[in-house]
């Protein structure tokens, strides 16, 4: 298939494909006499892998391994539930430091209700030095 029917059945841009071809992300098209790129379905497997990684978060580094797991025959499990276990341990540390910042925002978010004065509280707070 076509570089534009392998990013429409994904549901991403060809610049995308491009880009992950260009990042080893992607094995290269194979290239017609013509000079067009031929992607196989195991372009559309890998790219659609990718897509989903990166929709839970994982980084262009797990994702290269993810792609490589998917070559791997024997234990590849176990090294993308390590891979999976990694990245739900990022993902709840991002949710700590967003808890942390709706709790500021929504001290911030209440001083502002209270304020009679003419300084915003917020703005005050955030060019203040308190980190």
């Amino acid at each position: 298939m076509k570089i534009g029917a392998l990013s429409k059945a994904v549901g991403c841009h060809v610049e995308t494909v491009r880009y992950y071809e260009k990042e080893g992300l992607l094995p290269p098209a194979t290239r017609a006499a013509n000079g067009y790129g031929e992607y196989s379905d195991t372009h559309l497997k890998l790219l659609r892998l990718i897509r989903h990684a990166k929709g839970l978060g994982f980084s262009q580094t797990q994702m290269r391994e993810l792609v490589r797991l998917t070559r791997k025959q024997d234990s590849a499990c176990d090294e993308v539930h390590q891979l999976t276990l990694a990245q739900l341990s990022v993902i709840a540390e991002k949710l700590r430091a967003l808890r942390k910042m709706q709790k500021a925002l929504k001290e911030l978010s209440s001083a502002c209700e209270r304020n009679q004065h003419v300084d915003c509280p917020v703005l005050e707070h955030l060019v203040g030095d308190n980190e």
